[in-house]
């Protein structure tokens, strides 16, 4: 997140919920968000106007921080971080993604996915739907530049393209079965095999399962050359 032009750096002794709100408003689209979202979200253990003090008081804060009194607008009970001054990747991502239709197009939306969406910040309900609904246009975009990249017969390109999907969502097996085959296509079977025993450990591991028949017979082929 840049706030005009400048990275945003805190502290250690950021307050944790100007933090949280910040957060909120990037999770919940950074636009016209009703102040009871924010509410229920950060304050819903406060009775009565409690919530809506709380708000106002963490807005005003968070101006300051920011040092802007503009850079958070707060009219007609909705927040909204003024995009002229305030860029957020996560934001920047989802644009790009949307409109992407091509290997640069989707190239440079990807070089704006860094990592899931308030990882750290799993336990808070409210930043679920936004990271599922980033992570899943990862998802197809990875899958789609992989696949143009290797029609194109771009191996190289096409492998670094899944070994970043799987740096993201290291339970795609789809990803491992792709970066195993772009691997064995540049004529590297050795790290093919390493990327099939790392997948095997992981589904074992996370999922309790074993690798499918798909990737089996995938690396079947590799052990038989």
């Amino acid at each position: 997140m840049l706030c005009h032009d400048t990275p945003l750096q805190f502290g250690r002794k950021a307050p944790h919920k100007l933090l949280q709100l910040l957060r909120a408003l990037v999770a919940f689209g950074g636009k016209q968000v009703p102040e009871q979202r924010l509410i229920d979200a950060l304050w819903a253990e406060q009775e009565g106007d409690g919530g809506y003090r709380a708000l106002a008081v963490a807005i005003r804060r968070l101006r300051d921080l920011l040092q802007s009194d503009s850079a958070i607008e707060h009219v007609d009970a909705k927040v909204s971080l003024d995009a002229t001054q305030v860029w957020v990747d996560a934001h920047a991502f989802e644009r790009r993604a949307d409109g992407a239709t091509d290997i640069e197009g989707r190239r440079k939306s990807l070089d704006l996915y860094k990592g899931n969406f308030l990882e750290n910040e799993a336990d808070e309900r409210w930043t679920v739907q936004y990271r599922e609904r980033l992570r899943a246009k990862f998802v197809r975009l990875v899958k789609d530049q992989g696949a143009a990249l290797e029609t194109a017969q771009a191996w190289a390109d096409a492998a670094s393209c899944y070994a970043k999907g799987l740096e993201a969502v290291d339970l795609a097996e789809s990803f491992y079965q792709s970066l195993m085959r772009c691997q064995a296509k540049q004529g590297d079977r050795a790290e093919a095999l390493s990327t099939y025993r790392r997948m095997r450990q992981v589904l074992s591991v996370v999922l309790g399962r074993a690798p499918s028949a798909e990737s089996e017979l995938l690396y079947n082929s590799l052990t038989a050359e």
